[in-house]
């Protein structure tokens, strides 16, 4: 609180002014402004969507892993050579890297 003279010699005691009211009032609303953000999504809810968009990830890798394991008997079933099934493999395999940027979602 501020105080003054009224030419007297007793000082009077004023009320704060606006201006560190409103000083005091954006400070509130800045402490405000830095909690968390909201979110609809309870923390289990999020765990599970992010597993959900995840496992899509693992699909790629495994299959090729499993393509792999197969090639012996891919060339001996289709009466191919080895280095023809090697290259259905790399064709396979820039498919999976180009095919992300043309998918437009």
């Amino acid at each position: 609180m501020a105080a003054s003279n009224h030419g007297n010699g007793i000082l009077a005691a004023q009320p704060p002014s606006n201006r560190v009211q409103t000083d005091n009032t954006q400070a509130a609303e800045a402490s405000c402004s830095q909690e968390a953000p909201y979110s609809v999504f309870a923390s289990s809810e999020k765990r599970w969507i992010v597993f959900l968009v995840a496992m899509p990830g693992f699909f790629s890798p495994l299959s090729a892993n499993i393509y792999l394991l197969a090639i012996n008997y891919l060339a001996r079933d289709l009466h191919v050579s080895l280095e023809l099934i090697n290259l259905t493999i790399t064709a396979y395999l820039v498919c999976q890297g180009i095919a992300p940027s043309l998918v437009d979602r």
